[in-house]
């Protein structure tokens, strides 16, 4: 399938929006790995449409043997989600969230692993091997002044009832990286 730009500028406004809210309009920390982010849109994504969030893997997951097929899980979820919701989310959120969430396997030079979308969005967000990170003034101002006026209202409410239901997952995933990490 060809690159479609627009569908791609979509999707990342989508999930700088999610940021923004998640953040509480950038005055919090984010975590700063990307299988913590992915994971906390879709235990709320799921949570917002209604959902059991038990199935759901946390991002814990992947760091013991016993989670080699967390991401499998994750799709299987996120799929459901949307497929049996699809009156409460429209049409091109719920593509763009698939899209952003669903996580694939790459394989190069004799080396597999799995990643997302969102992966590649962090890699410029992330600086050093820091535990957290912020929103910085220019991205939030970006947010208020450009990327929620180009979104539609019915995408901009979904959004933020999500990026909201992220934060207190945010708050347990920065309290077990700052109790088990030193970084």
């Amino acid at each position: 399938m060809p690159w479609d730009k627009e569908k791609a500028l979509y999707k990342l406004q989508v999930f700088e929006v999610l940021l923004y809210h998640a953040s509480e309009e950038g005055k919090e920390h984010l975590p700063s790995m990307w299988q913590a982010i992915s994971l906390e849109i879709v235990i709320s994504l799921v949570e917002y449409l209604g959902g059991d969030t038990v199935s759901v893997p946390r991002w814990q997951s992947a760091l013991t043997p016993l989670g080699w097929n967390w991401q499998t899980q994750v799709n299987e979820v996120v799929t459901r989600a949307l497929e049996s919701n699809q009156n409460k989310i429209n049409p091109a959120l719920a593509e763009a969230l698939k899209d952003l969430l669903e996580f694939k396997w790459k394989a190069e030079r004799g080396e597999s692993w799995c990643e997302n979308q969102i992966r590649h969005l962090m890699m410029d967000m992330e600086k050093g091997f820091k535990s957290t990170f912020s929103l910085t003034v220019p991205f939030v101002e970006n947010i208020l002044n450009k990327v929620l006026s180009k979104l539609d209202e019915d995408t901009k409410k979904h959004c933020q009832a999500i990026g909201e239901l992220m934060r207190p997952h945010i708050k347990k995933d920065l309290q077990y990286t700052a109790e088990n990490f030193h970084w």
